[in-house]
């Protein structure tokens, strides 16, 4: 295979891998809107996505690979994925996934910014320009002016932009992390708190789950844990600056989902914030190279050398 057609494999296999997250993120949302308690939510799928991690894993005899170097570090971040979970699940069940995935394609800018403060990196001019036209861009999509009129929510923004903060810390701790544990031990270690600890929080209360939203959570772990294979695949396939800008292929699919099964259609402010967004990321990303310099979980998923 020429190394144009394994960069083309690799793209179109991280559209696949974004697009099954896209449904994965649209589970979520059914489960919030039922008004399920949060903490069973984030129990039951974290206990789903261990049991199948474990069953791939122990077919391919591969267990030893879970088991963390340092268990501190592993399972601080860990901590951290649960806080952005909590935060997406209420983002989802107040807000339309286009509107939520207009707030997560700041992630790059966030990132770059606590890498200035706290790892003292340096952003030149045109950058630090991009962040602040990608930030327009914010503004533009939620158009402060209807949101203070009531038109917008307020709560479902503020729970986007919360999840972006505590992502960017988790993407942050990935480079020392990468270079001791696997990739499979970060994945299965954060889904395990998640399960560990969902499940721990009912015995102080817990709601009866109806067979359907059991199988919606079921679909939401397997849907997810699938999007992770692949993405392992579009890694190895091609390089970090091809898959990493796929991203923003969730805009259109989230529209979609959005429109035929939450029935929510988005603003013009929205298509145009997104596109200066989505512009001032590609940008952004290109100059800077920050997806060689600071790894999404499907690059660190890529690492494993045995997939």
């Amino acid at each position: 295979m020429s190394k144009l057609t394994s960069q083309v494999v690799a793209a179109l296999l991280a559209l696949a891998s974004f697009t099954l997250w896209n449904f994965s993120d649209a589970g979520f949302k059914l489960a919030g809107e039922s008004h399920l308690p949060i903490n069973q939510i984030v129990g039951i799928t974290g206990l789903f996505a261990v049991l199948i991690m474990f069953c791939v894993s122990a077919a391919r005899g591969e267990l030893i690979k879970f088991k963390p170097k340092n268990k501190r570090l592993v399972t601080i971040r860990a901590i951290i994925g649960m806080g952005i979970l909590i935060c997406n699940i209420i983002a989802f069940s107040h807000l339309p996934l286009a509107n939520f995935y207009m707030i997560a394609f700041t992630t790059p800018f966030v990132i770059a910014i606590m890498a200035m403060i706290f790892l003292h990196e340096r952003l030149s001019l045109a950058n630090v320009l991009v962040i602040i036209v990608g930030f327009i861009g914010i503004v533009v999509a939620v158009n402060p002016a209807d949101l203070l009129a009531g038109g917008g929510d307020f709560i479902g923004y503020l729970s986007a932009f919360v999840g972006v903060l505590f992502f960017a810390t988790s993407q942050i701790m990935l480079r020392p992390m990468s270079q001791t544990e696997t990739p499979e031990c970060i994945i299965f270690i954060g889904r395990l708190v998640l399960g560990a600890v969902g499940c721990s929080s009912f015995v102080f209360s817990f709601e009866p789950v109806s067979f359907y939203m059991l199988l919606v959570l079921f679909g939401t772990a397997l849907i997810g844990v699938s999007g992770d294979i692949i993405m392992v695949v579009a890694m190895k396939k091609g390089q970090a600056s091809v898959v990493a800008p796929c991203q923003y292929w969730q805009i259109i699919p989230g529209a979609l989902i959005g429109y035929f099964v939450f029935s929510d259609v988005p603003s013009w402010s929205l298509v145009c914030g997104a596109a200066i967004i989505i512009a001032a990321g590609l940008f952004f990303m290109r100059s800077l190279n920050l997806t060689k310099q600071i790894p999404s979980e499907g690059q660190i998923l890529s690492e494993f050398q045995g997939t």
